[in-house]
């Protein structure tokens, strides 16, 4: 049986002659297109495995304290006591299991090598990698806009607090410099450790937000930020990042195989979601866990059977929420984004 399909770096658009791009003249170097870099991978916890399928990360409650009276007992057994002194810290664990492998392979024929001029393997080979960290990123945003919507195990807070529905439109700058806000006045009341805050933004909300002088302006703020390169850093103490893995579609019937996972419910389910209200994400790095059995690596072989070269990129790892009350969404009218 034949490989199919078969890519031929000869062919303009992937249609007409196959050779069409042979024996023309490249300023230096091959344009491809452009791609965004993986960004969510550093942002979250990431454990790496060696012969297991999954990772157990604990989940712990709270506990108080109180001023003793002389002579009660701590453990409350006096006749007549009032006081209970002795906590009960609630306890329960939370499992990430290794998704089945994520494969991006392409076959090229030795002819096609021979006829051309530049080096198109290695060129092929990098959009293999940039595909797989693109997906990444996706899997993991989806897993946080997950953790953003699911009530938290032992905190207090509540969806009403944690789902903002207040703000309907994620490209005006100012109602994302809100929610951000508000968002840290939630965080801090909630506990939720300052450090490791991000705002993740689609790029219209980012550049939305950049416009408002107040937030680069040296006189309101030490953080960098350029209002002519439409550049910022930070806002109500989030490190602010701006991505196209956003989705902007209702995927949420979608189903698919091969995740182990389920943040959204079923694993059949993986980390498909409905897009279309998700105008931004506020969280903390403990929000979400993944778990990493291989890194993304490229493989290449030459097939004598076949004449030609086949080159895979993949990667081995999972995605789940860990604590839901280090994430939460700005909820926004259905497209205003």
């Amino acid at each position: 049986m034949a490989a199919n399909p078969i890519t031929r770096p000869g062919q303009i658009n992937g249609a007409g002659a196959d050779d069409a791009l042979f024996q023309r003249q490249f300023a230096g170097e091959v344009l491809t297109s452009f791609h965004q870099t993986n960004q969510f991978m550093p942002l979250h916890r990431v454990r790496t495995l060696s012969n297991a399928k999954s990772a157990t990360f604990p989940v712990t409650g709270t506990a108080s304290a109180k001023y003793h009276t002389l002579g009660e007992s701590v453990y409350g057994t006096d006749d007549g006591q009032v006081t209970t002194y002795l906590n009960s810290i609630l306890s329960k664990e939370r499992e990430i299991w290794v998704d089945d492998p994520l494969i991006a392979p392409v076959f090229v024929g030795s002819i096609e090598e021979m006829k051309n001029n530049y080096d198109h393997r290695s060129i092929y080979s990098t959009e293999l990698g940039v595909a797989l960290a693109d997906q990444a990123d996706a899997n993991i945003l989806s897993t946080i806009f997950a953790a953003a919507s699911a009530l938290p195990d032992f905190n207090p807070m509540t969806l009403a607090e944690k789902v903002v529905t207040t703000y309907t439109d994620a490209r005006v700058g100012s109602q994302i410099a809100a929610f951000a806000f508000q968002m840290k006045a939630l965080f801090n009341q909630r506990n939720i450790p300052k450090e490791g805050r991000i705002l993740a933004l689609r790029p219209t909300g980012y550049s939305a937000l950049a416009q408002l002088t107040d937030l680069v302006n040296k006189d309101y703020t030490s953080s960098p930020g350029d209002y002519n390169k439409n550049e910022i850093m930070t806002v109500a103490g989030f490190r602010v990042v701006e991505s196209n893995s956003f989705g902007s579609t209702d995927l949420s019937a979608s189903t698919g195989t091969g995740v182990r996972n389920a943040p959204w419910t079923t694993n059949a389910r993986g980390y498909f979601t409905d897009w279309t209200q998700c105008g931004a994400l506020a969280f903390q790095t403990s929000a979400v866990g993944t778990v990493k059995m291989k890194e993304l690596g490229i493989e290449q072989e030459r097939s004598i059977e076949r004449r030609g070269h086949l080159i895979i990129a993949d990667y081995v790892m999972g995605h789940n929420i860990l604590r839901p009350e280090c994430a939460a969404l700005m909820e926004v009218t259905a497209g205003q984004f």
